[in-house]
């Protein structure tokens, strides 16, 4: 025997073990591949239904926590909408006092110096200051403490006031001035507003000459019925369309409260449910509170509405989507059962030669058995015991060996 013969049977226990393990992982590999097959086919409805489940709630999550935001935005900017209607509403009211003091108290001080006050009267005659019940000047040019007068319009004139609960108002307070202190701008307006008296809400304009003294002072005492009747209720009847012009008429409320927390003047209903923001008057009447209340169509409920609405309607559009699916599925398994059976009932056609015998038909009728397989090529494991998987199940390329003792 030669040596080349000597080394291939050396090496041949190798070969027969490496050609086992290759022959059982490749039954192994096909048995998993058929099952899972085999699984696919009998649940193909739910892996397709799952598949499309499974975005269907990742967009209803997305959705639910966007609708989320929304809510918490829109009653945000609602209540920021409502905090600005009252600053707007105080910077009109602001407006419309401060306007009204700066084209009234602006007298030149030469009026003053010169002793021609009886011109004011004039002045206040062709320029009626609204929301004033009294115009009074306090002239510091010829007393130390001031000399008051105030206007009678019925005369056209300025009086000495008499002694009263209103003539000490605007003494005390002309009282800072005084000291007759300098520093001012010559010319320049300098409104000041006194309510240490709620009674007597008066704004003030001292004024000066060239060389920055004090010459006297020019005061308006303010009309609270014209402020409750007349310019609240107007500003209030013009900016809240304007504002809200969505909301009907007993939508929005304003309440104005004084410093005592008593209503003086209700537009709408009081304060009740509802989201409801509160703020001060600015420059005069400082001490009363605007109370704006949105009674119906609150945000929380109006974006709620809407979170539910919109949230409910994906829900049905996912439900409707899931069931056209899963009829369509269901109809495309009942036309597959269809198939398979009528490709069931069709004749076989008898099996071309050398078909591998896993993949023969049934014997025809009237046909004998198939021939048995010979049991010397039966396989045998490693370990020398017969193997569960008949010859007639192995692969062609191997059934014209002899696995055994035998050499390959």
């Amino acid at each position: 025997m030669s040596s080349l013969s000597t080394e291939c049977k050396k090496v041949r226990p190798a070969g027969v073990w490496y050609l086992r393990t290759t022959v059982y992982l490749r039954h192994i590999s096909l048995g998993v591949e058929a099952m899972v097959r085999e699984f696919l086919r009998r649940h193909t409805l739910r892996f397709c239904f799952a598949a499309v489940l499974v975005p269907l709630l990742v967009l209803l999550g997305l959705q639910f926590v966007w609708l989320d935001h929304l809510k918490r935005a829109s009653a945000m900017a609602h209540k920021a909408a409502l905090h600005s209607f009252l600053e707007s509403v105080g910077t009109e009211i602001q407006y419309f006092y401060r306007s009204g003091a700066e084209r009234a108290l602006n007298l030149p001080a030469s009026l003053f110096i010169h002793g021609r006050l009886d011109q004011v009267t004039v002045h206040w005659k062709k320029k009626p200051v609204l929301g004033a019940r009294r115009l009074f000047l306090a002239d510091f040019t010829r007393e130390q403490f001031g000399n008051f007068l105030v206007y009678n319009a019925g005369r056209n004139s300025l009086e000495t006031p008499p002694a009263s609960d209103e003539s000490l108002a605007m003494i005390l307070a002309a009282s800072p001035w005084q000291v007759r202190f300098r520093g001012a701008i010559a010319g320049g307006s300098s409104l000041m507003v006194d309510e240490r008296n709620p009674d007597y809400r008066m704004i003030l304009n001292p004024i000066y000459d060239d060389t920055s003294r004090l010459v006297g002072v020019a005061g308006m005492m303010l009309d609270e019925d014209y402020f409750r009747k007349q310019l609240l209720p107007s500003t209030l009847g013009r900016m809240l369309p304007d504002f809200f012009p969505e909301s009907a008429a007993g939508d929005m409320g304003v309440t104005v409260r004084d410093r005592g927390g008593n209503a003086v003047y209700v537009n709408g209903k009081e304060q009740g449910k509802g989201e409801t923001v509160t703020a001060r008057f600015p420059f005069v009447y400082e001490d009363w509170t605007m109370d704006l209340t949105s009674s119906r169509n609150m945000p929380e409920q109006m974006a709620s509405a809407s979170f539910a609405f919109n949230l409910t309607l994906s829900i049905l559009l996912a439900l409707t989507l899931l069931g056209g699916i899963a009829f369509a599925f269901r109809s495309a398994n009942r036309v597959g059962d269809e198939v398979r059976l009528r490709l069931q009932r069709l004749p076989r056609a008898e099996d071309p030669p050398g078909l591998h015998p896993s993949l023969r038909g049934a014997p025809a009728p009237g046909a004998g058995a198939l021939p048995r397989e010979s049991p010397g090529i039966r396989p045998v494991h490693r370990g020398g015991e017969p193997s569960a998987v008949g010859a007639h199940q192995q692969h062609l390329g191997f059934r014209s060996y002899r696995i055994g003792e035998k050499d390959l």
